[in-house]
């Protein structure tokens, strides 16, 4: 995979929210919800810790779970990544919950790190959180205590339930979570972020995420395009992606300088 451009909304590196909290799927709902398709990041921060939208019980949680949304998902219109999410994000009907599964995951590593295991699965297999325990512990051995091994996996194992690719409580199942097409047009937007064109679009790690074979997601990108939300042509084996609209002139050069 080539650099994560981080002028995008991509993160790379080791931190990791997931240390600390779950994907937060209910606060970045409500946030979503309350901002509508035009609140600024200052906006954002100010409900958050100064009017405590999200009812948090101390000044310092609020402004830590500020912190937390903030690196997960960005909030802040300088990034495409943040701005087509939240583009998308009214329009995905069942998918919101995995939609913001896909902007964390482009935003931390550790969830990064785990999909190869957690995505691998098969449909139907139970897993643990010991088995994410051991998974997390065999990719790195001196990194946490035991007790902070527990808290991550457990945090792991809550946001890929929480997105839709698990469910139970102790007992985990593998799952294949409900894919809409604004989540087929946020994956393909994330692999063209990446260079990707035509068909190679569809063995990006961000579509494959999706879990769905290929004619699903072009039957989903072909829905999307029906709806304006991507333009999809397709001659023979030859495909188009493009995203109207999606980038300013300055991310079009980043995008040019770095393919």
């Amino acid at each position: 995979m080539s650099k994560l451009n981080c002028n995008f909304g991509f993160v790379d590196g080791k931190n990791s929210t997931h240390f600390a909290r779950t994907m937060m799927l209910s606060d970045i709902s409500i946030l979503m919800n309350f901002g509508g398709r035009d609140a600024t990041y200052d906006v954002y921060r100010n409900v958050v810790v100064q009017e405590n939208l999200l009812g948090k019980p101390s000044q310092k949680s609020r402004k830590l779970s500020w912190n937390h949304l903030s690196n997960l998902y960005s909030l802040s219109s300088k990034h495409c990544l943040f701005r087509a999410f939240r583009r998308l994000y009214f329009l995905a009907d069942q998918g919101q919950a995995l939609l913001s599964f896909q902007l964390a995951y482009a935003r931390d590593p550790l969830l990064r790190v785990c999909a190869p295991f957690l995505a691998g699965l098969k449909i139907g297999q139970q897993i643990s959180r010991e088995d994410t325990e051991q998974f997390l512990a065999e990719c790195y051995p001196e990194r946490f205590t035991r007790a902070s091994l527990k808290s991550t996996a457990q945090n792991i194992n809550g946001t890929w339930t929480q997105a839709g690719f698990l469910k139970g409580r102790v007992k985990k199942v593998r799952r294949q979570p409900v894919v809409s097409e604004a989540n087929v047009t946020f994956a393909l937007f994330m692999a063209y972020l990446q260079g990707h064109q035509s068909q190679m679009m569809l063995s990006s790690q961000w579509v494959r995420l999706l879990g769905l074979p290929d004619e699903d997601v072009l039957r989903l990108a072909s829905q999307a395009a029906q709806r304006g939300l991507m333009v999809y042509r397709r001659t023979g084996d030859v495909m188009e992606f493009h995203f109207p609209d999606f980038l300013t002139d300055q991310e079009h050069e980043w995008l040019h300088e770095s393919s």
